[in-house]
């Protein structure tokens, strides 16, 4: 029962994340678009929810063992004290699972969204967590980030997490290709669309030469249109490492006047 909550945190969590993250793409590119941000937390979700679970009741329970000892020799009646300490140990279990879910969320987006370059540890409501104290960093991208590291060491996330930390992840967004929506279309779990129909992603061709050769700002057919002027079509194919062939379908396709025997 507890798992299947998790599970279902944890998708509420990236649907949570995947929709500010959207919203801050739509803020940033220069075009009237909605852009969407969708990834599949079921594997990932039921993977994490199982072994960070199973990790955080072990903890628990260790942690309980702990103050079990002062309980039973502490002064008052036995009754109320169990009962203090079944309510303390419920409501940080309870928390502690609300956060593992959360931080899972933003870990399944990371994982699954080209957008995302980087994530960021914060202290949850700008508190001070316990265990890290004020955290705020930026980490390199990988394919499971550290959390924020104890004595030295980093753990993957969910595992071996201070039952007490209060810390929670925010995935950081990177380069978006603001001018060009065929090639935002193109990043893994991102959808475009523009009067309601969906934007078709460049190739995967396409997509390398254009992260390769385009200028800041520049949409795959500035790129060509530049290379069409200032080239022939031998020195530009030879340049963006494509067949001449290649190079004259996509003029073709993206440049409405060009005129392949124009001698160039």
């Amino acid at each position: 029962m507890l798992e299947t909550t998790v599970r279902e945190s944890i998708r509420a969590a990236v649907d949570d994340e995947a929709s500010t993250l959207a919203a801050r793409v739509e803020a940033r590119v220069a075009y009237d678009g909605d852009v969407s941000v969708t990834v599949d937390p079921d594997g990932f979700a039921r993977q994490y929810a199982r072994r960070g679970l199973s990790s955080l009741l072990d903890r628990a329970v260790t942690a309980a063992h702990r103050t079990l000892h002062a309980t039973v020799v502490g002064t008052g009646r036995p009754r109320e004290r169990f009962s203090t300490l079944a309510t303390a140990q419920s409501r940080i279990l309870a928390t502690a699972t609300l956060l593992l879910a959360a931080r899972c969320g933003s870990q399944a987006l990371a994982a699954e969204c080209d957008l995302v370059t980087a994530k960021q540890w914060r202290t949850a409501d700008e508190a001070v967590c316990p265990v890290h104290g004020t955290v705020s960093r930026k980490r390199p991208v990988q394919r499971c980030f550290g959390e924020p590291a104890v004595g030295g060491t980093a753990y993957v996330v969910g595992e071996r997490t201070p039952l007490a930390c209060s810390c929670i992840q925010r995935v950081v967004l990177g380069p978006v290709a603001r001018t060009d929506p065929r090639a935002l279309a193109t990043s893994d779990g991102v959808t475009v669309k523009q009067g309601g129909d969906p934007v078709k992603p460049l190739s995967d061709r396409e997509w390398e030469v254009y992260r390769a050769h385009a200028r800041p700002d520049e949409t795959f057919v500035d790129l060509l249109r530049r290379f069409e002027r200032t080239r022939s079509v031998r020195g530009g194919a030879r340049e963006l490492g494509v067949a001449k062939k290649t190079l004259y379908r996509w003029f073709d396709a993206y440049l409405v006047d060009f005129d392949r025997y124009s001698g160039r």
